[in-house]
């Protein structure tokens, strides 16, 4: 017997959950009901100032709306140059690792980049 949503989980890649964490991260925070049954969506933890040199140069390139020149060491195309405008970076939890959404260059999409696994060029 096969699932009844086998096509659709078959269909989910990296990619269309990628962006679909970028949308939910970029969207407002939806009030749920008290008598909801629904668990509201853990909060993400903006990171607005650090000492990184990493992190800051990212983080002056999202206020300034500024492309930089990056190598990301993950992803489907580790090592390959890219051009990568920040939005926001942020934490999932409280001293966990800093990730920060964008516009990438290389693939013409919002892409979702873990900061411990960029260089800069």
């Amino acid at each position: 017997m096969s699932h009844p949503l086998g096509h659709v989980v078959g269909m989910i890649t990296r990619r269309h959950f990628a962006r679909w964490f970028a949308g939910l991260a970029l969207a407002p925070t939806i009030p749920l009901n008290a008598g909801s049954p629904y668990h509201p969506i853990a909060p993400l933890h903006p990171v607005e100032s650090s000492d990184d040199p990493v992190t800051s140069t990212f983080l002056a390139a999202a206020q300034r709306r500024q492309d930089v020149s990056l190598y990301y060491l993950g992803g489907s195309s580790p090592g390959i140059l890219r051009r990568f405008r920040p939005h926001s970076l942020y934490r999932l939890r409280p001293g966990g690792p800093i990730y920060m959404i964008g516009e990438c260059q290389l693939r013409r999409a919002t892409r979702i980049l873990r900061l411990d696994r960029v260089r800069l060029a």
